[in-house]
């Protein structure tokens, strides 16, 4: 029985001290809304954009509004902006993750991930068989 206890506490003790991404429930959310802007995009082509390969740098600017959960989200590009449903996806201990989705102004379905720190965020949108990825910083909405 002592040993059979033993063995299992040493597997618990592994898997904790694994270095793998762990997910989380997709309700635990960010407690505020915030703002993040879009420092660099990259309009990548196949499945997406990588610091190795010399993908297309795009300058068209972005921002998103993620709201604290079930508030209303914005997407804003430089020709305007329009109202974003942000849904969260999963969470894993170096991101929280979202879809966000709009159909207004753009038809856009993009993955979201936000940095633990709710410092910096990157947003991917497949389109055209290229990968649209914007990457830059958040900070708290109204700060």
């Amino acid at each position: 029985m002592k040993r059979a206890l033993v063995l299992a506490a040493a597997l618990v003790l592994s898997a904790c001290a694994s270095g793998a991404e762990q997910s989380e429930e997709a309700g635990a959310w960010i407690s505020h809304t915030l703002s993040c802007n879009a420092a660099e995009a990259r309009v990548c082509q196949g499945e997406g954009c990588s610091p190795s390969r010399n993908d297309e740098i795009w300058a068209a600017p972005i921002s998103v509004v993620v709201p604290a959960l079930n508030q209303a989200g914005r997407f804003c590009i430089a020709t305007g902006c329009e109202n974003a449903q942000v849904t969260p996806t999963s969470n894993t201990r170096q991101a929280y993750r979202a879809s966000v989705t709009t159909s207004d102004r753009t038809e856009m379905q993009a993955a979201l991930e936000i940095d633990r720190d709710l410092r910096g965020f990157r947003l991917r949108w497949p389109a055209d068989g290229a990968v649209r990825e914007w990457a830059g910083a958040c900070e708290a909405a109204g700060s």
